[in-house]
């Protein structure tokens, strides 16, 4: 009897289970997305208001020794509202997923354009997201 792929279901949001399904059967997998969430922008006054605020303690003092988010999706609303980036921003991610000794592994690989930034400024949003990534981490 020829032995069958493992059975993943992937249950991400739908904006990101696509592309999980697709490299996991690429790499032989029997893989179905299954999102069982969705996720969107906060709409609770109270906290609207705190992430607004630590907007503005953020914009005041970017020396913070630490910023953390539980996803990127946090990260993508959190910035929803920052000061804007300069115009023709880039940021091209490419995730893959392979095999570890303890299973499957993430790895990522972001190449980002930021034109008319000062290098130096550039450098230090950059250092700073890669903190809070938790792909490029």
């Amino acid at each position: 009897m020829a032995a069958t792929a493992p059975r993943v279901i992937v249950t991400r949001p739908e904006r990101e289970a696509a592309q999980w399904v697709e490299q996991l059967i690429a790499r032989g997998l029997a893989a179905t997305a299954l999102p069982l969430i969705a996720i969107g922008p906060c709409t609770d006054p109270a906290a609207l208001e705190a992430m607004a605020d630590a907007r503005e303690r953020l914009a005041r003092a970017p020396g913070y020794r630490a910023l953390m988010f539980v996803s990127s999706n946090a990260v993508l609303y959190f910035l929803h509202g920052a000061p804007p980036l300069p115009a023709g921003t880039h940021v091209q991610g490419d995730v893959s997923i392979g095999p570890i000794p303890t299973g499957f592994g993430i790895q990522a690989t972001l190449n980002i354009t930021l034109p008319g930034m000062p290098a130096d400024e550039a450098k230090a949003l950059v250092d700073a997201a890669h903190i809070v990534c938790p792909y490029s981490n």
